[in-house]
């Protein structure tokens, strides 16, 4: 009988109970009579590692009864030191996968080194764990089962941004439909937005690689899904299949034809750069964080310029979507190589529950009320300053070890109308959200091929945008791609999806 390297390593844990070096494989320890002791790895981005006299790791064992032995990492040093751990088998109880899908780890799970977590989801026994969401859960699973806890971020992302005083200029108003931004776009090319009497304004400003996902947008835009999405005789699609997506194409192709967006579309590396200038007043964009980020840049020239957002986009067929993003910036894992029976893992998951009560959701995200918040008429505000003592002195790097981090107890307040605006709409997003089934489910041929399988759609994406094939062309790089392997990744992701019961 054959066995792997870590079905090895865990027998031999299993017979010896052999215990690893400091930071490594230590049993789980009991440091108080009402608190216990792990380890822990983590990266961080500050300057320099949280030290253990921060009130971040302070409160974790004055208040929450648990005395953690932390790994830091540099940030940029984190994926080769957990390849090393892992080859090594040297592994805290808890650590942090910063791609909890990648091969490695994936291979890692298959291999049993990794505790699956499902029965402590979507159970009632620790609500805390039930607020991370099933979208955020789901994109974690590996062959159907969850061996992770997300890092979470927001789902709701996708979003477009522009000159306001423009749109107020030319008595525009904030699009709702696909239609809607074209004669937003339209008019900021045409119409002389900016008044000086020249004709050097155009609509679009977008990264050339960029085009592959914001035209997934505009095939939502007209009733699409995400890029992989469940038909409905219950097998995967990629979006080329969706008549939409289509749709999508010919709109940029019909936007560039006009000159709606940037001439120079496939060289663009920063789309900020032509919305800095003035010469383009509409970004599509993944991240509601970019809007604040083009405004400064907007008003280091143009100071009194404004810039609106819009994120919910009504589809021909009624509905209002957009696609669900993966959720999660790296996960928490659990090695079986450290935690060696339920009862221990049940004591550390029981922990990382406790952290999803909304005091401590509160203190992990925000600190402690009158030193880095406060809280009026049942609203949390908090200032710059404020804001800089939680991240860079009491709370360095908290949301890199917390699942909860974008999760709000309290609704918050800005000084910021536009930064409040974002945070209402993110906070109240009631639209549909489409997930990816290939952040779902993993496809064999998919890793295996990579860019070079994808590379064939982005190609003829561009070239049929900037009309360099007819639509002929267009769908014969489709039959190619499907061909070359695509209609396998639908066929593997269709398996998986039937193949898990929890779906």
């Amino acid at each position: 009988m054959k066995f792997s390297k870590w079905a090895l390593i865990l027998i031999m844990v299993g017979i010896t109970g052999n215990l690893f070096a400091a930071g490594g494989g230590q049993k789980a320890d009991q440091s108080a009579a009402d608190g216990f002791k792990f380890g822990f790895m983590a990266n961080f981005n500050q300057p320099e590692p949280p030290k253990d006299s921060t009130r971040m790791i302070q409160y974790w064992k004055n208040e929450l009864k648990a005395d953690v032995d932390f790994t830091w990492v540099p940030t940029s040093a984190y994926t080769d030191k957990l390849a090393a751990q892992l080859a090594a088998a040297d592994l805290p109880h808890v650590i942090v996968a910063r791609s909890p899908k990648d091969g490695l780890i994936v291979q890692s799970v298959r291999d049993g080194l990794f505790w699956p977590l499902d029965k402590y989801l979507n159970n009632p026994a620790y609500p805390g764990l039930d607020r991370l969401g099933d979208i955020r859960l789901n994109n974690l699973k590996i062959d159907g089962k969850i061996y992770a806890l997300p890092k979470e971020r927001d789902i709701v992302r996708s979003c477009m941004y522009f000159r306001q005083d423009w749109m107020d200029k030319l008595g525009l108003k904030t699009p709702t439909t696909i239609d809607e931004i074209y004669a937003v776009i339209k008019a900021f090319t045409e119409r002389d937005p900016d008044g000086n009497g020249k004709n050097d304004t155009t609509g679009i400003s977008m990264k050339g690689r960029n085009l592959n996902i914001y035209t997934t947008n505009v095939s939502i835009y007209y009733g699409g899904q995400a890029e992989w999405y469940l038909a409905d005789d219950g097998t995967i699609h990629n979006e080329v299949d969706n008549p939409s997506y289509e749709k999508a194409l010919n709109w940029y192709r019909d936007v560039f034809a006009k000159g709606y967006i940037i001439s120079n579309l496939v060289e663009n590396n920063d789309e900020y750069v032509p919305f800095q200038q003035g010469r383009a007043g509409f970004v599509f964009t993944d991240a509601f964080t970019d809007i604040i980020d083009a405004r400064t840049k907007l008003n280091s020239v143009f100071p009194n310029a404004t810039v609106g957002f819009a994120h919910k986009i009504t589809a021909p067929n009624g509905v209002v979507g957009m696609k669900a993003y993966i959720g999660y910036t790296g996960a928490l894992m659990f090695p079986r190589t450290s935690i060696k029976t339920e009862a221990e893992l049940d004591r550390i998951i029981k922990f990382f529950d406790l952290l999803g009560t909304d005091k401590n959701i509160l203190v992990m995200r925000r600190g402690f009320e009158g030193e880095t918040y406060s809280i009026q008429n049942g609203k949390l505000s908090f200032t710059a300053d404020q804001t800089k003592r939680f991240r860079e002195v009491d709370f360095p790097d908290a949301d890199q070890i917390t699942p909860y981090y974008v999760t709000k107890p309290i609704p918050e307040l800005t000084s910021d109308p536009l930064q409040q605006a974002i945070n209402d709409a993110v906070d109240g997003y009631d639209g549909k959200l489409y997930p990816n089934y290939s952040n779902i489910y993993i496809s064999e041929t998919a890793v295996k091929l990579g860019s070079g399988l994808s590379d064939i759609l982005t190609d003829a994406r561009m070239k049929y945008v900037l009309g360099q094939i007819d639509l002929a062309g267009w769908r014969a790089a489709v039959t190619q791609w499907k061909a070359a392997g695509g209609d396998k990744v639908a066929a593997e992701l269709t398996a998986a999806y039937k193949a898990d019961p929890n779906k």
